[in-house]
């Protein structure tokens, strides 16, 4: 009996893929009518799922239904929040940016930015750790450990090198191309309000950033810092200036934006700006300090608490940054990253069978990462090389 529904189970979630793959490729053939009949098809049998939430509210946006898209997006969010203590750090990004997205093609503007400022202000406005991923582990891997020249060179190539758009802004590719076309869009119908189009120029230049348009992203942040120098003007020129690898203009700003949040309920996003850019040049301990400044400013910023135990993994402080990690997991078990930054630390002290695991699940939730392949395999090799099989 369990063994046929095993086989059952089985069963259904190929249907459901393959279903899945049948609508994105009607999508991607402009046959939206076809993409549509299929998830919605698929959203009356699963209407918890946010893969299909997604597929079928980013098509309804296609074909112009936003207030439908509306109905089903909000109708998941509230589910979603009544069923889970943390749900805000549990829905995927994707979900939240395209009820923004909705409220600004619906002309819900103010509705909009009121939205954005209190779900999307983290993803948007500080500068993420893992720009830099790992800048001194790879050359202690040797001593640590026993590999073959060839597999160490390429691992090392791959650390050292891979910077991800992702890293500037946590979305997919599509969605901030589909972000970028929207608010240019708005942008041109509400330019006779300055704060709306503020707003929008500020988004735009962190988006046309994780495009790789960073000309364009640069003069629009210089544009608002010369019309006025409030203070996420200054955070979003901050943030191109870390990304083009201008440290001294990007902490100038980020200083100056952390004077002008005293007393706000905004202090941590400069502190954790200020202690990223610390970390990159490996102040670990001035880092540190500034992180725990702004936790202790915000408590429930979820990217401040991944900064702090990333500062304990690149000062190789690996008993401190295995705890950090498995705090984090207590929170939120979604987020690759976690369990990458895990893996990691189980490696250094040598738990080698914990590291495989994390690496895998790191795959699984972020497979886009190419170096949880790569570390995955050396974990793997020093297991092998001991014959602990």
């Amino acid at each position: 009996m369990k063994k046929a529904t095993s086989e059952r189970k089985v069963l259904n979630i190929r249907q459901i893929k393959h279903r899945l793959v049948q609508g994105y490729l009607a999508f991607l053939e402009g046959n939206l009518d076809a993409a549509l009949s299929i998830y919605e098809s698929l959203y009356n049998r699963f209407p918890n799922s946010q893969l299909v939430v997604n597929n079928l509210v980013l098509t309804l946006i296609k074909k112009g239904d936003m207030e439908k898209a509306k109905n089903i997006l909000e109708e998941f969010l509230n589910k979603k929040r009544k069923v889970s203590r943390v749900s805000k750090t549990r829905l995927l990004s994707n979900l939240i940016i395209l009820k923004y997205l909705i409220h600004l093609m619906l002309g819900n503007v103010e509705e909009a930015i009121n939205y954005f400022n209190e779900k999307l202000s983290e993803e948007f406005y500080i500068c993420s750790p893992d720009w830099e991923e790992l800048p001194n582990l790879e050359f202690d891997l040797e001593t640590f450990f026993r590999i073959n020249d060839d597999e160490l060179s390429k691992f090392q190539w791959s650390v050292t090198y891979s910077k991800h758009s992702e890293y500037i802004l946590p979305l997919s590719e599509n969605l901030r191309l589909l972000i970028y076309k929207i608010v240019k869009k708005r942008l041109a119908e509400n330019g006779n309000d300055k704060n709306v189009t503020r707003h929008l120029k500020k988004i735009l230049a962190i988006v046309a950033l994780s495009l790789g348009k960073i000309k364009e992203a640069k003069l629009m942040a210089e544009a608002l810092t010369e019309e006025d120098r409030d203070f996420y003007s200054l955070v979003v020129r901050g943030k191109i200036r870390y990304v083009i690898n201008d440290l001294n203009g990007a902490y100038q700003d980020f200083l100056e934006a952390l004077k002008m949040a005293e007393n706000t309920n905004q202090r941590h996003i400069p502190l954790a700006n200020l202690s990223v850019i610390f970390m990159r040049t490996g102040d670990y301990e001035k880092a540190l300090e500034l992180i725990n400044e702004a936790l202790r400013s915000k408590v429930d910023c979820y990217l401040c608490w991944y900064i702090r135990a990333m500062i304990y993994l690149r000062s190789e402080k690996w008993i401190e940054a295995e705890k950090a990690f498995k705090a984090i997991l207590e929170w939120r078990k979604d987020d690759g990253r976690i369990w990458y930054g895990l893996g990691i630390t189980y490696l250094a002290r040598n738990k080698l069978l914990e590291s495989i695991e994390c690496f895998l699940k790191a795959m699984k939730l972020d497979p886009t990462r190419e170096s949880s392949k790569l570390y995955l395999d050396l974990a793997r090799a020093i297991l092998e090389g001991r014959g602990d099989k």
